[in-house]
């Protein structure tokens, strides 16, 4: 009769552990997606808030050599005849001040711009930068968290169709009027989409920044 009732008492031990276990499993696989989320999150608010803070203060190094950044020459398509070409541009009053970086030339990115150029930085991060085809002759720069995702893109259109904008990429502008310098593009175009063509969804780095550089929790693009 021991052995009996001991039996039935292991065996209903062994049916409650499955069945908490089964509950544990149920409550990670809903679980866990969200703590992954928000831990790219705060990873992507991190490399953001860091990019923005080291491009600032290479321009503010810049200004304490060459002055006032409004009277430096002006950025221009290589393309176009006359001006400083946006790569050399760069190479005279930035990339001194970007210690930790490596700058190649020649990045060109469909329907984006024609030449540009790439930085790849020691963090893991890179952006590719140039003076846009569609936005005024605006001079921009795409921002990767994630450095291979450049590198995916170059000359390659239907790579460069799969990325996610606010979220593989976010678009900054360099801009000299009013000593501007660098800020994320001023739009409130920030939506779920695809591909890198005349850059969609270019404001959500600005979304971001505006909320002190953290993702909001109605940020459109799921992470």
């Amino acid at each position: 009769m021991i052995d009996y009732l001991n039996k039935r008492k292991l065996a209903f031990t062994l049916a409650e552990v499955l069945i908490t276990l089964g509950i544990i499993g149920v409550v990670a696989a809903i679980t866990l997606p969200t703590i992954l989320a928000k831990s790219k999150k705060r990873v992507v608010e991190t490399q953001l808030k860091e990019y923005y803070s080291i491009m600032n203060q290479a321009f503010k190094l810049a200004e304490n050599d060459y002055g006032d950044m409004g009277g430096w020459d002006s950025p221009a398509r290589t393309d176009k005849l006359g001006g400083t070409g946006d790569y050399e541009w760069f190479q005279t009053y930035i990339q001194p001040y970007l210690k930790s970086s490596t700058v190649k030339n020649s990045f060109h990115l469909w329907c984006v711009w024609y030449d540009g150029f790439a930085i790849e930085f020691i963090n893991g991060t890179a952006a590719s930068c140039g003076i846009a085809e569609g936005f005024s002759n605006d001079f921009l720069c795409m921002f990767y968290p994630k450095a291979e995702k450049m590198k995916e893109v170059q000359d390659n259109s239907a790579q460069a169709q799969k990325l996610v904008p606010g979220k593989d990429y976010f678009i900054f502008k360099i801009n000299l009027d009013d000593n501007k310098g660098f800020q994320p593009y001023d739009s409130d175009e920030c939506y779920a989409t695809t591909g890198t063509r005349w850059l969609p969804a270019r404001g959500c780095a600005r979304l971001i920044q505006k909320n002190n550089w953290t993702i909001p929790s109605n940020y459109p693009i799921k992470f």
